[in-house]
């Protein structure tokens, strides 16, 4: 502490508000724990500082060591860094709930001797300013606590004159140990608020009963694909006769039966592919950067797949045999058609297939395409399981 901080206190305050007042304004956690070290370095009587700012709130009666988010010290050399470091690594940590229980007040700090609490020997960095006041490992903690809810300390160590310091000259202290209390309740109230947004449009995104994307999702992807004039292509696929199902073992198991499919198709698409919950038993994989001819080979591999789904489906339904039936249809810079094109022509091959595998089926209108571009060797329905 400066020869002015000593003989005019009103100042002292004056620049612990200016400080406080900064520290207010800002969200990040980073540079406000680095303010309140730098300021009781340069305010308080201590050489060394550490602020340690936990990962989440923890309650004084927390017997476990806190989980520490951001920690940066004032006055220690790279070597006691580092054993630090090495010792916060290993859970060499104190918990609140210890310095609560070990610490005498003075003023707004609690002081903590190695005969009272003797983990300080094996915690601490030893200290060469000692004196019949100050042992060697001796620490002094500030708690950064609104009510219940601890959100990090100060540990001070190492005091210039080597005594105790009195409440009087903590006092000015405790005013930016305040605000930076609020500062930190105030980051902490605005992260989780982003992250409940955040989670609420991640849900809005995505299906109800399968936790797979929804069409909502697939519009946003599908126009940020096109905006960036990079290739995909669309496979749709529902289950065949899927109201077979329901008529047989009702809603539930049909809800079952969709889920199902839902869990086995995201774990045979390949990482870059999305799935989509598209309308009842309807599902779209989209396949980004992924041309026809690409999608050839992974649309063989979903076919193989998809074998073993039927075969647990039949063991599952009381050897109800149920097929899936897929559409394709692809988008590219070179042939850049309306979503709806896409969509139709996707639609129209599915139900083409589907109505491959009826008795006497009648032919849909053509759609002046043709066949699908996927072709694997197979006679029409070859899209169909």
């Amino acid at each position: 502490m400066s020869e002015l901080d000593t003989h005019f206190p009103v100042e002292l305050y004056r620049k612990l508000i200016a400080i406080g007042t900064q520290i207010l304004q800002s969200h990040d956690t980073t540079a406000i724990v680095r303010e309140i070290a730098h300021a009781f370095a340069q305010h308080s009587r201590f050489e060394r500082v550490g602020v340690s700012l936990y990962a989440a709130p923890v309650s004084p009666d927390q017997s476990d060591p806190p989980t520490i988010a951001e920690y940066i010290t004032v006055g220690l050399s790279p070597e006691q860094e580092q054993l630090l470091r090495q010792r916060r690594a290993a859970g060499k940590i104190l918990s609140d709930k210890e310095i609560l229980e070990a610490g005498r007040p003075i003023g707004p700090a609690l002081y903590v001797s190695a005969d009272r609490l003797p983990q300080l020997r094996r915690y601490a960095v030893t200290q060469s300013n000692v004196s019949a006041e100050w042992g060697p490992y001796d620490m002094l903690y500030w708690l950064l606590r609104s009510g219940e809810q601890i959100f990090g300390r100060i540990a001070l160590s190492q005091p210039r004159d080597g005594r105790l310091p009195t409440p009087a000259e903590l006092e000015p202290l405790a005013l930016l140990v305040n605000m930076a209390t609020l500062a930190l309740i105030n980051t902490y109230r605005i992260r989780a608020l982003h992250e409940q947004q955040q989670k609420l449009a991640e849900q809005a995104r995505h299906d109800a009963l399968t936790g797979v994307y929804n069409r909502r999702a697939l519009d946003e992807m599908l126009n940020e694909l096109i905006r960036a004039r990079k290739p995909f292509t669309l496979v749709f696929l529902d289950i065949d006769d899927f109201f077979t199902v329901n008529d047989r073992f009702g809603h539930l198991v049909g809800d079952r039966v969709i889920q199902g499919l839902a869990h086995f198709l995201r774990q045979i698409i390949r990482k870059t592919d999305s799935l989509f919950r598209y309308g009842g038993d309807e599902f779209i994989i989209l396949m980004p950067q992924t041309t026809a001819e690409k999608a050839e080979q992974v649309l063989a591999r979903l076919q193989q797949e998809l074998q073993n789904l039927r075969a647990q489906w039949a063991g599952d339904l009381a050897g109800l045999s149920l097929a899936i039936s897929m559409g394709t249809s692809s988008w590219s810079p070179q042939n850049p058609r309306p979503l709806e094109a896409i969509f139709e022509e996707a639609d129209q091959f599915m139900y083409r297939r589907k109505r491959a595998k009826q008795p006497n089926p009648q032919p849909l209108p053509d759609t002046g395409r043709g066949d699908s571009p996927l072709r694997v060797g197979e006679e029409p329905g070859e899209g169909s399981l």
